[in-house]
């Protein structure tokens, strides 16, 4: 776990490979300011962005800015 909010409202979520990487939220939107921060975080430990695929979320898929997760490489 390399970031836990303290209400429990997402995780920042990687393996020590640097092969997978999670943003889990419990809303189906986390706001872009908090998805950046956390992705800069994960860019900080060393995880490559480029394959970072956003998933759809919500009842209706595609309702506000989905959670991320990285594919394998």
């Amino acid at each position: 776990i390399l970031d836990l909010d303290p209400e429990y409202r997402y995780a920042l979520v990687g393996e020590p490979r640097r092969r997978y990487l999670w943003v889990l939220a419990r809303d189906p939107a986390l706001d872009e300011a908090t998805l950046a921060a956390l992705l800069a975080k994960a860019a900080a430990h060393g995880y490559d962005l480029a394959p970072l695929v956003r998933t759809p979320r919500g009842a209706a898929a595609g309702a506000g800015a989905g959670a991320a997760n990285r594919a394998e490489a």
